[in-house]
């Protein structure tokens, strides 16, 4: 089995690991105070910067910049072409 999954110890269904509920049956899984701790660490890791994430957008933008200061001519003729070839 896929280390992401695992049973559920009261009907033996097949659920994610650190599930709070079995979706077949709706037994708890974890106690109030486990409950309250997962969703304190999903908050707080949905806090925390995506650095890596902006560090890529800022590369594309600045990659997308370079390309079409070079090749703006070349991208305004072809899409002025297009648009001369759906008026016709």
């Amino acid at each position: 089995m896929d280390d992401h999954f695992g049973t559920c110890p009261h009907c033996s269904n097949i659920i994610m690991r650190g599930a709070m509920r079995c979706g077949k049956c709706g037994t708890l899984l974890k106690t109030a105070d486990e409950q309250a701790a997962s969703m304190k660490r999903l908050i707080e890791s949905n806090k925390k910067l995506p650095l890596a994430g902006y560090i890529k957008l800022f590369a594309f933008l600045v990659a997308a910049g370079v390309v079409y200061h070079y090749f703006s001519d070349y991208i305004i003729s072809f899409f002025l072409s297009i648009l001369d070839s759906v008026k016709t």
